[in-house]
């Protein structure tokens, strides 16, 4: 296993907030929704493009390009914050739609009369509820509330005052930890709610995510864990202030890596230890580095994953890594986890069998309709970040 990462960057961009009268707002509508991207624009007022407004992903650029809005448009009087893109999904809500509220705080400080923050309204058929937020964004900001109100616009506008502050966190290697204001942004948040329990062993689990990567047997890590004594937590079941509460109470916490590691990190106290279980190339390294920004913890990533199984529609495609299973190599995990101190005594593993690898593509298959295939060698360097955590030598 390797104890180095090489994801945290020598250095980070500075945090910026730049002030820009009369600006021009072009909201995303029906036609422009491409997924995570949406069609949407902010402008000076003689109609050249705000580069900072831009969402900068690991998938690339969120925000797509579109025309300056023509006159004549709604004004909007005072003085607002640019919050961005909000998004549906509760990792992207939680990185793209928070990165910019750290800057709510300096604004304030400094006595600007913030009149609130202003997301660009995300075009959903459904209906949604007031000022418009996606539900997991409103979810999101009941605990990383901002002290002024939010906002969304549906229609192109002109803002009187629009205060454009860097995107303070992003899936991108190099703003993968985030900006320091915006570590402060999210600890000072989670720093509300207390603990729920004196400090314990938590296992963050992902059976009940259904197919949306995972190692494949990940439920006999769960049972040993379990025998271990580890409390088995199931994130997607709990309200967002119950995981935090949750993750304060950490002593030891161990995770297959994703989405809910970035909650972990805005939450689990300084003397916490965390050891990740990989199942990506590149973001369980990542995300340690994101945990020990943030938190100042211990974090260790486990190495124990064998073949790299993917759904055979879109193999190769940059949103196929997010799906990806894997097997376990279970002498490996058991022994690096008593090496760490994160078990007490050797694991006693259920080794799977072949019979029981076929029943679990057979799952699959019944559950998405297609086939869950070895990943080939000559695809493996397209996953996202390919070996941008190894140090040559």
């Amino acid at each position: 296993m390797q104890e180095w990462s090489g994801v945290l960057p020598l250095g980070l961009p500075e945090a910026r907030i730049e002030r820009i009268n009369g600006a021009l707002l072009r909201p995303p509508r029906e036609e422009d929704m491409r997924g995570l991207r949406q069609g949407c624009g902010t402008f000076r007022p003689d109609g050249t493009p705000v580069a900072e407004a831009q969402t900068r992903s690991s998938d690339g650029d969120l925000a797509l390009a579109v025309e300056p809005p023509a006159p004549p448009l709604k004004r909007r009087a005072g003085a607002w914050l640019y919050g961005g893109l909000l998004f549906h999904h509760f990792g992207h809500a939680l990185i793209y739609s928070v990165s910019r509220l750290w800057a709510v705080r300096a604004l304030l400080d400094q006595g600007v009369p913030l009149q609130g923050v202003l997301f660009y309204q995300r075009f959903n058929a459904e209906p949604q509820q007031s000022p418009a937020l996606t539900r997991h964004a409103a979810t999101i900001f009941d605990i990383f509330r901002p002290d002024v109100p939010l906002a969304t616009t549906a229609e192109p506008e002109e803002i009187e005052t629009l205060y454009m502050p860097s995107q303070g966190i992003s899936t991108l290697p190099e703003l993968f930890i985030g900006l320091p204001e915006q570590r402060r942004f999210y600890r000072d948040s989670t720093a509300r709610i207390a603990p729920n329990a004196a400090p314990r062993d938590i296992y963050v689990s992902r059976t009940k995510t259904g197919w949306k990567g995972n190692h494949l047997f990940e439920k006999e890590i769960e049972r040993v864990l379990a025998a271990a004594g580890y409390l088995v937590f199931h994130p997607e079941f709990h309200s967002l202030e119950e995981q935090i509460a949750t993750y304060r109470s950490a002593r030891r916490l161990i995770a297959v890596d994703g989405s809910a590691l970035h909650v972990v990190a805005t939450a689990v106290p300084e003397t916490a230890r965390v050891a990740i279980l990989s199942r990506r190339e590149f973001f369980a390294w990542a995300i340690a580095d994101q945990i020990r920004a943030f938190a100042g913890c211990e974090v260790r990533v486990i190495e124990a994953h064998g073949d790299v199984y993917a759904f055979s529609r879109g193999m190769g495609r940059h949103s196929s890594w997010s799906t990806t299973q894997v097997t376990t190599d279970f002498a490996h995990l058991g022994s690096e986890l008593l090496r760490l101190g994160f078990l007490d005594r050797p694991a006693e593993w259920h080794l799977p069998t072949e019979q029981d690898l076929a029943l679990r593509f057979a799952e699959a298959k019944a559950k998405i309709g297609d086939d869950l295939i070895p990943v080939p060698d000559h695809i493996r360097p397209k996953e996202p970040h390919f070996g941008a955590h190894r140090r040559p030598g």
